[in-house]
């Protein structure tokens, strides 16, 4: 059985565990908690035992499948995919657009990053960088079709969450007028058999996205949207 670890939020264990639920991977998730009282962050529950879990590079999340070890987020996505044989490009092309989607698949994270973690203007964001972004991505997948490379991949897996970070913060981002392909793509995706299982379960919840730290996202229950505010 493969054991995950990582924060007790959604953040970048999410795409690696619907991975493992769509493949029938057997997993457990060591979840890690941190708190933000007083304006003091506590991380310590992780901190404490960083270095002892025999990790090259000590981080967040990590894998363990037998005694082997790995780290960072991409890295354990595409492990499990090659050990199944499943979800990854079949051809040089698709692999070459996979790592092009990677990259920016990066950057519209880092975006919304920058606002959850570190000040940055929602109104800014959404008014001059996301539409732009979310633009590129609907037109790709109205070339593209159900998936990101035509067929689905550990791509979909992590473009989904991030995605859906962005719809819960500002659900009007995402309209049927001016993206319909994404809005498609992110609908039919949610609905996978593979995954509604896990949403059913007491593993899932769709509350804390983030860190407690965060602007947005960081408690257990529903905050209000931008839309909302």
């Amino acid at each position: 059985m493969i054991e995950l670890g990582y924060w007790s939020i959604r953040g970048a264990i999410a795409p690696i565990q619907y991975v493992c639920e769509y493949l029938g991977v057997e997993y457990r998730i060591r979840r890690y908690i941190s708190t933000f009282k007083n304006n003091v962050y506590d991380g310590s529950d992780w901190y404490f035992e960083k270095f002892n879990h025999g990790l090259d590079f000590p981080n967040l999340p990590y894998l363990k499948d037998g005694d082997f070890k790995l780290t960072e987020q991409w890295a354990i996505l595409k492990y499990i995919c090659r050990k199944e044989g499943q979800l990854m490009p079949k051809n040089e092309i698709d692999q070459a657009n996979a790592d092009m989607l990677e990259g920016f698949l990066q950057d519209l994270r880092r975006g919304i990053v920058d606002v959850f973690y570190y000040g940055k203007s929602p109104s800014a964001y959404f008014e001059n960088i996301a539409p732009t972004r979310l633009g590129y991505l609907n037109d790709w997948l109205k070339k593209k079709g159900d998936f990101l490379l035509g067929y689905i991949t550990y791509l979909d897996f992590w473009a989904w969450e991030i995605i859906d970070h962005h719809i819960l913060f500002k659900p009007s981002c995402i309209t049927s007028d001016k993206h319909p392909h994404l809005l498609r793509w992110h609908q039919s995706f949610r609905n996978l058999k593979q995954l509604e299982k896990l949403r059913t379960s007491g593993d899932w919840s769709e509350f804390p996205i983030n860190g407690p730290i965060a602007c947005f996202g960081g408690k257990k229950i529903p905050e209000k949207n931008l839309d909302e505010i």
